[in-house]
């Protein structure tokens, strides 16, 4: 039972951490700019050195500092932005 206590509390503070990333954004920076028929595609590696593919209608800056929101695809290979802004430049 204190097992089933412990993990539940975990749950509930990885829970709580996630959605306060989701609502400040992720911030890194923009690279391997490609523009498509309908927007523009790039790499984005965060502050914790984690990399993502991500598509945004708007153009980022290459080596542009961002803060990014938005949400995965449903494979989760591709990050579609609703809010960027830039944050600084490499």
């Amino acid at each position: 039972m204190l097992c089933i206590s412990v993990i539940f509390i975990i749950g509930i503070a990885m829970i709580t951490s996630l959605e306060y990333e989701e609502e400040k954004g992720m911030t890194g920076l923009v690279f391997d700019i490609h523009k498509t028929e309908k927007g523009f595609t790039f790499s984005f590696e965060d502050t914790k050195g984690s990399h993502m593919r991500c598509f945004s209608y708007d153009e980022p800056t290459n080596d542009g500092i961002y803060t990014i929101k938005g949400n995965f695809s449903s494979d989760g290979n591709m990050f579609f932005i609703d809010e960027m802004k830039l944050s600084g430049q490499a």
